[in-house]
C-alpha cells in the first residue's frame, strides 16, 4: 500500500514540473516573412500561412505566390489553386 501511495506521489510530482516547463516553453508564433516549419512549434501569427520550400522549411505569408504548393484557392494570391499549385492571376 505504501509503495502504490508513493508511486502516486512521484507521479504527480513529475506532472506537475512537465506542466508547469510546457507553460514556460510554449512556442511564439512567427511573423510575416518570418522563418516557419509549418508545425506547431514554428507557426505562422494569426491568418499568415506557411509556405513551404521544403518539408519542414517556409516563410510566413498572407498568401501563396503563383507556383507554390497549395491545397485550397483561398491559400493563393490569385485564389486559383489548381494540380497542387498556386497559378497566375
Amino acid at each position: 500500500m505504501r509503495s502504490s501511495f508513493v508511486n502516486m506521489t512521484t507521479a504527480c510530482i513529475l506532472l506537475a514540473a512537465i506542466l508547469l516547463y510546457a507553460q514556460n516553453a510554449t512556442p511564439k508564433c512567427v511573423p510575416l516573412n518570418g522563418t516557419c516549419s509549418g508545425t506547431l512549434l514554428h507557426r505562422c501569427c494569426g491568418s499568415l500561412r506557411c509556405e513551404r520550400h521544403g518539408l519542414f522549411a517556409g516563410i510566413c505569408r498572407t498568401c501563396f505566390l503563383p507556383g507554390a504548393p497549395c491545397v485550397r484557392n483561398a491559400e493563393c494570391c490569385s485564389r486559383r489553386c489548381k494540380q497542387i499549385n498556386c497559378m497566375e492571376f
